[in-house]
């Protein structure tokens, strides 16, 4: 065929299969770069379509990446033993937003994490528009002082008016990036001193 079928840097080739292919390095391999250079490669996970999927896979510790923007109904609880994991950021289920919305009323917290969750938003535009979320909260119960809540980015938006937050800690968070916004008195409560 000669060179004409290389890729001239321009115009890059593409052929869509309807699959995704990812792979990342263990942490003891070496390549030509050095052994991190796909440290923050965002892994597979199950496209999620609606509410159900969504809870169902983060009840079984899968990593979820929205199809499209999901209406919550109802409090997801990501459960302490949902700590199967594909993701390389944390053990622990991954919910990449995608650049969709997840959106519930301002009396619904969107998720209450018992266990260890990541949200990414891989796109730039996702959102989650709720009361808040959970992160630890025991419902009566004792709180989760170990639930882990780490976020990546995204728009974290808390509209319930009387209390809420945008996330309300009992645990441990670890926010690397995002913006958080209330109608109420806190973007961030963080109860665990």
């Amino acid at each position: 065929v000669g060179n004409e079928a290389n890729h001239n840097g321009e115009d890059i080739p593409e052929i869509n299969l309807g699959i995704n292919v990812v792979a990342t390095q263990n942490a003891h391999e070496l390549d030509s770069f050095d052994k991190n250079y796909d440290k923050n490669a965002w892994t597979s996970g199950m496209m999620v379509y609606n509410e159900n999927d969504l809870a169902a896979a983060l009840a079984n510790g899968d990593n979820a990446i929205l199809a499209n923007d999901i209406t919550i109904t109802e409090t997801i609880v990501i459960p302490a033993s949902a700590s199967t994991s594909y993701s390389r950021r944390a053990v622990g289920s991954t919910v990449n937003l995608n650049g969709k919305k997840i959106v519930a009323n301002s009396s619904t917290y969107a998720f209450n994490n018992l266990g260890v969750v990541t949200f990414v938003d891989t796109v730039g535009t996702g959102s989650i528009t709720a009361r808040g979320m959970y992160n630890g909260y025991g419902n009566g119960s004792a709180n989760v002082t170990t639930a882990k809540m780490t976020v990546v980015n995204g728009v974290y938006n808390a509209i319930g008016e009387n209390g809420g937050a945008a996330i309300f800690n009992y645990g441990n968070v670890v926010i690397e990036d995002g913006t958080f916004t209330s109608l109420g008195s806190y973007s961030l409560n963080n109860q665990n001193t």
